[in-house]
């Protein structure tokens, strides 16, 4: 067992997915720390392509699988950050409520990132995981103080960034002045 409860229900997730045959990559902190750079997460976040009827067959999976999921979910509402729907699954252990935030992949970005994912190895299991500049791009979407902490890190620690993608992505969503500082300083 994972010293990381969420890390594990991620993989728990993510064999759901699989067999359902869905295309998916991990994003946010889990994969912040896959390219290098340790911070403790207390959620886990992946994006997956579906369309309404394989996104409603998903969720009842993932109820099948022990996830809680919420009524609102199943019945039509998304969330939206930063323009990216997403639905929420939670599963309580230990007695904490684990969080996985699934985003839908329906922005021009996500459909871009989905087809640079890279496989990686995460708590002994081969998964799919959100290319290094697009997970830059996402942080400086949200722009929150631990985002902009992982940018930095991560650029000390990438050393084959592909500098002309990331850029044409920042500049596509406006980002390029949040972006400029980091490339001056790698």
């Amino acid at each position: 067992m994972t010293e990381i409860p969420v890390q594990r229900l991620l993989i728990e997730a993510l064999a759901v997915v699989k067999r359902l045959r869905l295309p998916y990559m991990v994003i946010g902190g889990i994969a912040v720390r896959w390219w290098g750079v340790p911070r403790p997460t207390y959620d886990a976040d992946f994006a997956v392509a579906v369309d309404e009827s394989d996104l409603a067959r998903l969720l009842t999976a993932l109820s099948d699988a022990g996830f809680a999921v919420p009524i609102e979910h199943t019945s039509g509402f998304r969330d939206v950050v930063a323009g990216m729907e997403k639905v929420k699954v939670t599963r309580f252990e230990h007695g904490t409520v684990w969080d996985i935030d699934i985003f839908l992949v329906r922005t021009p970005h996500l459909e871009s990132a989905l087809r640079r994912r890279r496989p990686a190895r995460i708590d002994g299991r081969v998964v799919q995981v959100m290319a290094v500049e697009d997970l830059i791009v996402l942080r400086l979407m949200a722009n929150r103080f631990k985002d902009l902490a992982d940018i930095q890190e991560m650029l000390r620690i990438v050393k084959d960034l592909d500098v002309r993608y990331l850029r044409r992505w920042a500049a596509r969503m406006k980002l390029t002045e949040r972006l400029n500082p980091f490339l001056k300083e790698s």
